[in-house]
């Protein structure tokens, strides 16, 4: 087989168990498009509650807060929005950008403004944390007004013996 073939042959591959995937594991939440990017997200619990913003790390995705008893379990208090970070789940991931924490941060400051989000508590789960102290602790560059952050196993958190989590080493600020 020529190289071409090979490549071929993966592609369609891939295609094809994309497609399976898709239809076994639909999407469980609702879509926001902004910037060009369409997220994937929940909005379950308490609607006249305040606002709880739940951004998961890498390698997870709002089933992993659903699983967990997270969105459930806080639904009871707030109104819960959970987010699928860029390429992640079911929201899409534009290749011609750098996705820095910053720049996923915007891109959920936006999409909270599109949701008419004003306030919001903000959980930042392992690489979610950059995200939140990225763009939430600076709430006039995001407009987004942040109540709150908190930080749960921050990249680097086994340094310093904190990972996984412990109810005595969870970091608000």
């Amino acid at each position: 087989m020529q190289t071409w073939q090979i490549v071929l042959l993966t592609v369609s591959i891939l295609v094809v168990l994309s497609a399976v995937v898709s239809r076994r594991y639909p999407p469980i939440g609702t879509f926001v498009e902004c910037d060009g990017v369409r997220l994937h997200y929940l909005d379950r619990g308490n609607q006249d509650g305040p606002v709880l913003v739940l951004l998961h790390g890498n390698g997870m995705m709002v089933q992993d807060f659903v699983i967990s008893g997270v969105l459930n379990d806080a639904g009871r208090r707030y109104r819960v929005l959970c987010f699928d970070r860029p390429g992640f789940g079911h929201s899409t991931r534009p290749r011609r950008r750098s996705w820095t924490p910053e720049a996923e941060a915007e891109l959920f400051a936006a999409a909270l403004r599109r949701l008419g989000v004003e306030r919001a508590i903000v959980v930042g789960h392992s690489w979610g944390t950059l995200v939140t102290v990225g763009g939430c602790a600076f709430p006039s560059w995001c407009k987004v007004s942040c109540s709150l952050l908190v930080i749960i196993s921050p990249p680097g958190a086994q340094t310093f013996g904190c990972y996984p989590p412990r109810p005595s080493r969870l970091w608000a600020i």
